[in-house]
């Protein structure tokens, strides 16, 4: 027997996505209230968005890029990641900024890499651990 999609299912359908278009609109326009009466950014500023992989920075990159275009901000945005040295820590996190790289063409750098490897090398230095061994210590990962 065939079924038929009713009134009510269609109404409840349409109800669900004008509340989703409510929900981004009102999204983008907190998040561009914030931009305007903060004074954040000038034209021409570079902007580093952090990428760290999940997806609370990848809907920043995504906010950022799709503001930046509508509203003519004029600013340099950077996808920036970190990565920590860590073997098996980073991997999958630097992937997806990757991906966020082409989805959202924008640069992707890690230009921190040098800066944290140094810190580290300092670490190991005064500590005589490493990175991987700080990380397989009980109770260090809140450090």
């Amino acid at each position: 027997m065939t079924k038929f999609i009713t009134r009510e299912e269609i109404a409840g359908w349409l109800a669900q996505l004008a509340s989703f278009e409510c929900f981004f609109h009102c999204f983008e326009n907190e998040i561009r209230n914030t931009i305007v009466e903060g004074n954040l950014f000038k034209p021409g500023d570079k902007v580093a968005i952090g990428a760290s992989g999940g997806k609370d920075s990848t809907v920043l990159a995504y906010i950022m890029k799709l503001l930046n275009e509508r509203h003519n901000y004029r600013l340099n945005l950077v996808l920036l990641s970190i990565d920590e040295g860590i073997t098996g820590y980073r991997e999958d996190s630097l992937e997806t900024g990757k991906q966020n790289q082409k989805d959202y063409a924008l640069p992707l750098t890690n230009h921190t890499k040098i800066y944290m490897k140094n810190k580290l090398v300092m670490l190991q230095f005064f500590s005589g651990y490493n990175a991987d061994d700080i990380a397989e210590m009980p109770n260090t990962h809140s450090l």
